[in-house]
């Protein structure tokens, strides 16, 4: 949405079009191959007990991932790095939101590119993105393991697509799957209750010239194939010993951690880093109203969220339509669907997991 992307640059093919190579060791600009960063247990078994709220920290562990394939943050184990980020920005018992995600990609040395997506994109867009070398962070819905019940909101990482047009998801909770276009699709559009945020990332300093997936050491044999039951699900026993209660964060427990003061980040900035994305290129000229004639602004937003609670095709358009226009009127609806959307946090658990003992 409200994305100035060449939709006749589509290659569904991007494995051969995917992200820039980078030994993490030399400095060089752009992507390596990493382990994803898990959430429930960041150094494996070596994670610290000082580590908390494992249940929540999806999208710091994403975020964690990219200063991985990015080779930035060395020296910092993941718990540190994980703490240190969901401490800055914000992390709560909703997990982060959207502004605070994109908060922490600047931070690792990730730079958000170009305006980022809610409530719908098209494979098109996606893979335009990948094309020219960046990686999607995305908050999508979780199922239960049955496939039928909500679980929650979760940031995940796209990391590319293979050849077979499966996309290549680095997940915190459930480590790296393939998933179907399909899968993908419905799967952000059950985050939250009106569909989740998509975020295009390159690293700062990115070369811009993309390279194979195949020159950044990924193998797209190493990610479980796409099935009916893998993607974007999770259940109990994923939190199984887990303290599911919220905490404080504190880096006090860890000797690697940043020493110094002052690291808490303002979150009217990550808001504003949000809306300002959203915004781009949003001026107003004497266009006809897309959505919104005879409509008051409040009423209209009002009315596209409804339908997208619903899950209801005619809300994604017209989330398309005003997120596209410039007609005064439809850029005061967007504004408010943006604020709507920013609210939205992604943790990786079940919201009713909080204070349950297993």
């Amino acid at each position: 949405m409200a994305m100035n992307v060449d939709r006749s640059s589509n290659n569904p093919q991007v494995d051969n079009a995917q992200g820039v190579q980078n030994n993490g060791g030399n400095g060089q600009a752009g992507w390596k191959d990493a382990q994803t960063v898990n959430q429930i247990r960041p150094d494996g078994d070596n994670t610290s007990q000082n580590y908390v709220d494992a249940g929540y920290n999806c999208g710091p562990a994403t975020a964690a991932t990219l200063a991985r394939m990015m080779g930035t943050r060395e020296g910092q184990s993941n718990a540190s790095l994980v703490t240190e980020l969901a401490a800055k920005h914000g992390t709560d018992a909703q997990g982060t939101k959207p502004g605070s995600m994109m908060g922490m990609i600047q931070d690792v040395g990730g730079k958000v590119d170009g305006n980022q997506l809610v409530g719908d994109y098209k494979d098109s867009q996606l893979d335009h993105m990948l094309a020219k070398g960046d990686k999607a962070v995305m908050e999508v819905g979780l199922q239960n393991a049955d496939g039928k019940t909500g679980e929650g909101t979760h940031w995940i990482m796209v990391n590319g697509k293979d050849k077979d047009g499966n996309y290549l998801v680095k997940d915190p909770l459930k480590g790296d799957y393939k998933a179907t276009p399909q899968q993908l699709r419905d799967a952000f559009h059950r985050a939250g209750t009106v569909g989740g945020t998509l975020i295009a990332v390159s690293p700062a300093n990115s070369p811009g010239k993309p390279q194979s997936l195949a020159a950044q050491g990924v193998n797209t044999a190493s990610y479980a194939p796409a099935s009916d039951k893998t993607p974007f699900t999770t259940d109990a026993s994923d939190l199984k010993g887990v303290d599911s209660s919220f905490k404080q964060y504190s880096l006090d427990g860890f000797d690697d951690a940043p020493k110094q003061h002052g690291l808490v980040a303002d979150p009217n900035e990550n808001n504003t880093l949000f809306n300002q994305a959203g915004m781009q290129g949003h001026d107003v000229d004497n266009s006809a109203p897309a959505v919104t004639q005879g409509s008051d602004v409040k009423d209209a937003a009002k009315s596209i969220l409804d339908l997208l609670k619903h899950d209801d095709d005619k809300g994604r358009q017209d989330l398309q339509n005003v997120s596209n226009s410039h007609n005064q009127q439809d850029v005061k609806v967007w504004e408010l669907l943006l604020k709507a959307f920013a609210s939205q946090g992604g943790s990786g658990q079940r919201p009713g997991w909080a204070n349950t003992d297993f």
